[in-house]
């Protein structure tokens, strides 16, 4: 059975003929000098006081019913000047009116020479209308009707054209009044309407549309057996997705014609192309589909490959391009591929609301139709430094995609989480604006989009359990947005289904908190201590964030407390006791944060309950200075826990340690004698050494070689000897010329000052 996609091809290639029942647009022309018999010439745009004189010299125009020409004014309401009447001049007027007629033309798809001749000059004030009618026959050869609105400045009648089940509104007043003219043509045979004029004044020239010769007057173009055809089998695709996963998502007609962004729109099709759209809108409308026109963008780049021949003699050589020994490259390996859909249009020319959407290949009408890529010349780029030849193309072709109605958002989620979470954002950002009057619609896409999405979110990789996932970050963020639009129910579901489900990773703490706090705090806690727990193996610092969150979020409930004492005493059992050789694992534990974080949930705990975890905690990091030194890690963590219960034991070593340390003797340096830090014994750093300890002298030159120069610098350097050194370059080899300083006691000074600070902070509580 031949495939869908190459069935509705097939079906479509056999529209050729463009052209519509209609043809619509506007032209920036040189306007025209209009004269009317007992009024005069008319200043355009169109002014009151002479709209008024129009009227007056005018007559209610009347219709035709069978035989008869009848005036009433409930069926057709305007005034109207014979063509006898009426004067056009300008030279530029009969330019411009031959390209209105030409683009109607084009249009209503008419072939041979066509002439517009002049039959009624109307105007339409406040109120006038005409009802549904077609037009008869007014001319030899007249097959269709033109309307060209002249400058003037109203609202309301539209003009409504309909032909077989099909229907177009169009609005003939310009943004632009004053240099732009407005036109429409349509069939003879097409019924068609003026709704009411609402405000102003318009002034219409209504032309007879005619074509000489004998043979018979063109008709518009006609595909109603390839429209139902097409019906049908969009009607049986939209089916089958509700019962087949094979089935694809939407449907991507590739059209013939190239087009720019600028210029891709619906109304600027050319050729088969407009032909092509007209069928598909009707054919969508009826099967209950969407119709979209947008651009389809294939960007590759890689490796590009020298290209060998082998020559007569057997060998083989390089070609050239040319005689400028331009080498000859291929395309090699594809390294990068980007290809999604963009530049989106409605049939209405209403904005689509799309950004890019990814596709697939089973999703192009026909099958392989991408085939012609490889035709598209490629970049190539020579070889640079380290960066071999490499290669870059862009494949673009305009499409019009299709979808079922209703499926839009579904087919926004299928496209990927690069296409679905930058649309549920911007539908969240709108959705959130009181003031919108779709507000409340936006909201409700926003969580039909969001629950497609959590459906088929990808499962974490199990070597990324480490790393954070920014599009769950995202998708968290938007749905604590969403929440506080309407409720957490879809927060909670993504929390539990993702994030409790090993998708939880370093750096995720902070934004996970925050939407927690949004949820009942048991149902919080619950969540939060499964992620805790699941996360056995992971990072300690994220794990003691989590607990500590928790803690507050429970804000002293001792039932809730009690549903954690499991967690927190896990957690205190794999607190690391000693340093590990592993060289995954620290050899020292500097986190001041990580460990607060646990030392306060847990003094939490103990308060309310009375379990002993936190002094346990406090006796387990002190045993283990090497792990957790007392400067980096345990004064750090006393200081930040001051007030605060869970810390006491480390906060008493904490003073101790400070008062033992501002009670050393602290006096600068009698004498040039330093501390001998130097552990490199090489024959340079002995003498360094010597120097070092010398308390007569202050400077001393070395004078070596660059490398021996260097090394001295980094045994000066990295042992903190209190030495400075600059480099002498007068004479060869240079020296370096070093002075001694009085860093270590000015540490000392400093350090003392800090002593004294952090003390007086740790003795605000009782020891």
């Amino acid at each position: 059975m031949k495939p869908l996609n190459d069935t509705l091809a097939a079906t479509l290639t056999a529209v050729q003929r463009p052209g519509d029942y209609f043809a619509s647009g506007t032209v920036e022309a040189y306007l025209p000098q209009l004269e009317v018999e007992a009024v005069g010439r008319i200043a355009l745009p169109l002014l009151p006081q002479q709209a008024q004189q129009l009227i007056a010299v005018a007559t209610q125009a009347p219709y035709g019913r069978g035989g008869e020409t009848l005036v009433d004014t409930t069926v057709r309401k305007t005034r109207q000047i014979n063509a006898d009447q009426v004067k056009l001049g300008g030279r530029h007027w009969p330019q411009t009116l031959q390209e209105i007629i030409n683009r109607v033309v084009s249009g209503l798809s008419v072939t041979g020479p066509v002439s517009a001749e002049l039959y009624k000059l109307l105007v339409y004030e406040s109120g006038d209308f005409f009802v549904s009618h077609r037009d008869t026959e007014k001319a030899p050869g007249m097959f269709a009707t033109l309307v060209v609105v002249l400058p003037s400045v109203y609202t309301g009648g539209e003009l409504v054209i309909r032909h077989k089940n099909r229907e177009v509104a169009l609005n003939l007043c310009s943004d632009d009044a004053a240099e732009t003219v407005a036109f429409a043509a349509f069939y003879a045979d097409c019924l068609h309407e003026v709704k009411p004029i609402t405000s102003g004044c318009r002034l219409t020239l209504i032309y007879n549309l005619v074509r000489q010769g004998a043979e018979r007057p063109p008709e518009p173009p006609g595909y109603e057996r390839e429209q139902n055809k097409v019906t049908q089998l969009l009607q049986q695709w939209v089916t089958a997705q509700n019962t087949a996963d094979t089935v694809p998502g939407k449907l991507i007609y590739l059209l013939e014609h190239a087009y720019t962004p600028a210029e891709l729109a619906f109304d600027s099709l050319k050729g088969a192309d407009a032909a092509v759209a007209p069928v598909l809108i009707t054919a969508t409308e009826q099967a209950e589909c969407e119709l979209h026109l947008a651009l389809l963008t294939i960007a590759e780049s890689g490796s590009a490959e020298h290209v060998y021949h082998t020559s007569r003699s057997g060998r083989r050589r390089r070609s050239y391009y040319n005689d400028d020994d331009d080498e000859e490259l291929e395309i090699g390996e594809v390294y990068d591929r980007e290809a999604h859909l963009s530049t989106w249009h409605t049939p209405s020319g209403q904005d689509a609301g799309l950004s890019k959407l990814s596709f697939k290949e089973e999703e192009i009408c026909p099958l392989g139709a991408l085939g012609d890529m490889d035709n598209v010349e490629a970049s190539f780029h020579e070889a640079t430094g380290n960066e071999g030849a490499s290669f870059e193309r862009t494949y673009r072709r305009a499409a019009l995609v299709i979808w079922p109605k209703g499926k839009k958002l579904a087919t926004i989620s299928q496209s990927g989480l690069q296409d679905s979470l930058p649309f549920l954002r911007n539908l969240v950002t709108h959705s959130s604006v009181q003031t919108d009057a779709d507000a409340p619609m936006l909201k409700q896409q926003a969580q039909q989009l969001a629950t497609l999405m959590i459906n088929t979110w990808p499962q974490k990789s199990p070597d990324s359990y480490r790393r954070s996932d920014p599009n769950a970050k995202t998708m968290l963020e938007l749905l604590q947005q969403l929440a506080k639009l309407t409720d957490s129910a879809l927060l909670e579901r993504f929390i539990a289904e993702v994030y409790t489900q090993d998708g939880y990773g370093i750096g995720d703490s902070s934004v996970l908190i925050s939407a927690c706090k949004l949820l009942p705090p048991a149902r919080a806690i619950e969540l939060l201590a499964k992620i805790i727990m699941t996360k056995a193996d992971g990072e300690l610092a994220s794990r003691f964030e989590l607990l500590d969150a928790c803690i507050g979020l429970a804000a002293g409930d001792s039932t809730l407390l009690a549903t954690l004492l499991p967690v927190a005493t896990s957690l205190c059992q794999v607190l690391p006791e000693r340093t590990n050789p592993d060289r995954f694992a620290p050899t020292t534990i500097t986190d001041s944060g990580m460990i607060v974080h646990l030392l306060r949930s847990l003094g939490r705990l103990d308060t309310v309950l009375g379990s002993q975890l936190a002094e346990g905690s406090n006796r387990r990091i002190l045993a283990a200075p090497a792990l957790y030194p007392l400067d980096k890690l345990v004064v750090p963590v006393a200081l930040q826990m001051v007030g605060a219960p869970g810390a006491e034991l480390l906060q008493n070593v904490s003073r101790e340690h400070l008062r033992n340390r501002i009670a050393e003797p602290l006096e600068p340096p009698s004498d040039w004698s330093r501390n001998n830090t130097i552990t490199c014994s090489c024959k340079d750093c002995t003498a360094l050494s010597r120097f070092l300890t010398d308390p007569k002298q202050q400077t001393w030159s070395f004078k070596a070689v660059e490398a021996a120069r260097i090394h001295v610098q980094l045994s000066i350097t990295s042992n903190r000897a209190d030495v400075n050194y600059t480099t002498d370059t007068k004479g060869r080899p240079y020296q370096l010329v070093c002075t001694k300083n009085q860093a270590s006691y000015q540490r000392r000074v400093a350090q003392r000052a800090r002593d004294i600070q952090d003390l007086a902070q740790l003795e605000q509580t009782p020891e």
